[in-house]
């Protein structure tokens, strides 16, 4: 019987040095912001899960059905998997923002998820009018929803399309594909009847079939293409041409701010809304193929100095931050003090107390962008915070622009003209604020989810929590620790006594 008994307590003794071993490493993994299986995925090969979340960091190029390399009847839809990632200190928000509704013609508010982090239109599709919330992204052409047809666990939580919705729903046999960075989405092109800012004309997108988990980070059922189509399948700015609805065909858009109280944004099109900006508009031609929304990009530094750059620079919508060539990020940031690189150059630290400006150059004009936009959240070390400027290892020797650097300025996409204009963004006001658009039904009972795990996105960035670890927890959980351990050896000690 006291055999018996010894048994009896060293069993609960092995379990409860398992249970001090979990307490310890759940506490690792809190107060650190990492943990043993998210540390394999940042090195080696695992590396390239440094991916781009933001649905839209693509430059495509569609293979036309005639393509030689692939069958009649499929659309592949290439990018240069630039591996943008998106930051996983971010929190999206299960709330929608409504913009307030703006009074120019062929105009829409601009919905956002509260956080500055995604920007999306309300779009209406088919004969009933379907309402779709669409990423509005200038940095592709290609435009799709998420269908009917698709079981993904990311489309049975959100609004899908289909010939069931609409009476003048063009199917085809034209399969679409899309890869991003991280993520990607797979259907068929249709036709049907396409709704925003003022415009209504058929056109045809992709209608998904699969839809992998990643999007289930953002508050979309789709993406909406602003820029020039790569292909024979016109996109929705070609459509917007071939309507010839605008004396000038050229659209502006100006992202709200959270800090400034109230949703105001919107995206204009015909001519640029002078009540958005202060100062006067610069004009940029587009590079290269002029078929992107993108500059040349003069210099860029920290403070006054400024580090000739000589490439180009994509304004890009569906971007939520800064992304450079690796080499570009290492010399940028050796120009200020205290920076340090978590990841070889793909993630930076600075300190949080940086009160210098990041600067761009665009022709003889410079462009400021303030510490509060590109200096993010704090991370456990002591002064240090993440930057809002990452290095990416497959641009193509690109930057691209994304909204921490839009949303302080009034742009213009210049269709007719190839280029592009900014101005100094004018802060709205309104005594009508918006309330956000309840979604809990649509996406469950939570109000906020945090952005990826390890094994799909991002690595967690050590010391990436909002908030500083507390000490006091600490110490308090290593003393019950003690007390466990010294109880367990007392009451096995008494057991081998009883047992002698």
């Amino acid at each position: 019987m006291s055999y018996t008994r010894l048994i009896y307590f060293l069993a609960i003794l092995t379990i409860a040095f398992q249970t001090i071993n979990s307490i310890n490493n759940e506490s690792l993994c809190s107060n650190k912001g990492t943990c043993s299986k998210s540390s394999e995925n940042v090195s080696g090969e695992k590396r390239k899960n440094y991916n781009d979340l933001d649905v839209g960091r693509q430059s495509e190029t569609v293979i036309p059905p005639h393509h030689p390399l692939y069958t009649p009847a499929t659309y592949n839809i290439r990018n240069f998997k630039r591996d943008i990632k998106l930051p996983n200190y971010h929190h999206v928000s299960k709330a929608i923002i409504p913009p307030i509704k703006p009074n120019r013609p062929f105009s829409a508010g601009i919905f956002q998820d509260g956080n500055d982090f995604t920007y999306f239109g309300e779009v209406f599709l088919g004969s009933r009018n379907s309402k779709m919330y669409m990423l509005l992204d200038t940095g592709a052409d290609s435009s799709w929803v998420m269908g009917s047809g698709c079981k993904d666990p990311i489309c049975t939580s959100r609004d899908t399309f289909g010939v069931q919705n609409s009476s003048t729903f063009e199917a085809s046999d034209t399969k679409f594909s899309i890869t991003y960075g991280s993520g990607s989405c797979s259907g068929v092109l249709a036709r049907d009847t396409l709704s925003f800012a003022g415009f209504s004309f058929k056109m045809p997108f992709g209608v998904a079939t699969m839809v992998s988990k990643e999007f289930g980070s953002f508050e979309i059922y789709g993406i909406l293409g602003l820029s020039f189509s790569k292909s024979k399948t016109p996109s929705f700015i070609d459509s917007v041409v071939a309507s010839k609805t605008l004396q000038r065909n050229l659209f502006g858009i100006s992202l709200s701010q959270t800090r400034n109280g109230n949703n105001t944004g919107v995206i204009n099109f015909g001519s640029p809304d002078s009540s958005r900006f202060v100062g006067d508009l610069k004009y940029y031609n587009l590079s290269g193929n002029k078929n992107d929304w993108k500059i040349e990009l003069g210099a860029v530094g920290f403070g006054e100095g400024q580090i000739p750059m000589g490439m180009t620079i994509l304004f890009d919508t569906g971007a939520s931050e800064i992304y450079a060539p690796l080499e570009a990020t290492i010399v940028v940031y050796s120009h200020i003090a205290g920076a340090e690189s978590y990841d070889n150059g793909f993630s930076w630290l600075v300190p949080c107390n940086s009160t210098v400006n990041l600067v761009f150059r665009f022709g003889s004009d410079l462009y400021a962008l303030p510490p509060s936009m590109w200096v993010g959240p704090s991370t456990s070390t002591d002064g240090m915070c993440w930057s809002n400027l990452s290095g990416v290892d497959n641009t193509n020797g690109e930057w691209v622009l994304g909204d921490c650097f839009l949303k302080n300025y009034y742009v213009v996409f210049d269709i007719d003209q190839r280029r592009i204009g900014i101005a100094n963004a004018k802060i709205q006001t309104s005594s009508t604020i918006p309330s956000p658009y309840p979604t809990n039904d649509e996406f469950g009972p939570s109000t906020t989810e945090d952005i990826g795990s390890p094994s799909s996105q991002l690595p967690p960035r050590p010391g990436a929590n909002l908030t500083s670890p507390k000490t006091s927890g600490s110490i308090s959980l290593q003393c019950a620790n003690i007390l466990l351990f010294y109880l367990s050896i007392r009451i096995v000690w008494t057991m081998l006594l009883a047992v002698a």
